[in-house]
């Protein structure tokens, strides 16, 4: 069972009002019990393929930021545009701007990062 919530902001900037949708991570468990039994097994049995070639690696790394320091994994700039992505406490944030008004930040807590993706191939 995955605890936690994951959150989602967005600012349109002045196009009209903002967006912030906590999502508990429960649900995922849902979702991904479910989509077990609604994707096609030739897609499933794919995916699952796909997925546990990386799953252990990203697994492990899921791990060590868990217990890391804070620290920026990516950042891009383009024009005025910017993507990042931060280790931030026990979170994994993901903050986009599109250089004018509209920003996107999405919140995951790393453990249940971590715990979805060995759910997948499981």
């Amino acid at each position: 069972v995955f605890s936690g919530v994951m959150t989602v902001r967005i600012d349109p900037g002045e196009d009209g009002p903002g967006l912030y949708l906590p999502v508990p991570l429960a649900l995922v468990n849902v979702a991904v019990s479910a989509g077990r039994h609604v994707v096609d097994s030739d897609e499933l049995v794919e995916l699952e393929a796909h997925i546990g070639e990386w799953a252990p690696l990203v697994s492990e790394i899921l791990e060590v930021l868990e217990n890391c320091p804070d620290v920026t994994l990516v950042d891009v700039q383009h024009g005025d545009g910017q993507v990042r992505v931060v280790k931030e406490g026990r979170y994994l944030k993901i903050y986009v701007h599109d250089g004018r008004e509209l920003s996107v930040q999405v919140s995951l807590p790393t453990r249940s990062v971590r715990r979805t993706v060995e759910r997948l191939v499981s």
